[in-house]
């Protein structure tokens, strides 16, 4: 309820998951969307909890965590969530892990 059945469909596509990283990093916003999301991490109190609604494959929560903040995502997409948790896995090996 709520969401249209189209919209439903593309965030619970596979496909759109695992090729949106790709498919968005040569969109020129990004690099600009990236800025602002750096400034606005690097604002936050030490250690500060991080609710990214609508998170995607996790792009903001990935620098908010590679600061030493508490992250939360959110998104209708389960299967961006699993790219975002994924990602957050990677990041919080250690090169000993790996």
């Amino acid at each position: 309820p709520g969401v249209s059945r189209a919209t439903w469909d593309y965030v619970n596509d596979s496909q759109i998951a695992t090729q949106y990283d790709d498919f968005h990093a040569s969109h020129g916003l990004l690099e600009f969307d990236q800025r602002q999301v750096e400034r606005l991490v690097d604002a936050l109190p030490p250690q500060s909890h991080v609710l990214d609604i609508g998170c995607g494959t996790g792009r903001s929560l990935l620098a908010a965590h590679a600061k030493g903040h508490y992250v939360t995502g959110v998104d209708l997409s389960s299967e961006m969530l699993s790219v975002t948790r994924a990602k957050l896995e990677r990041q919080c090996l250690t090169p000993s892990d790996q």
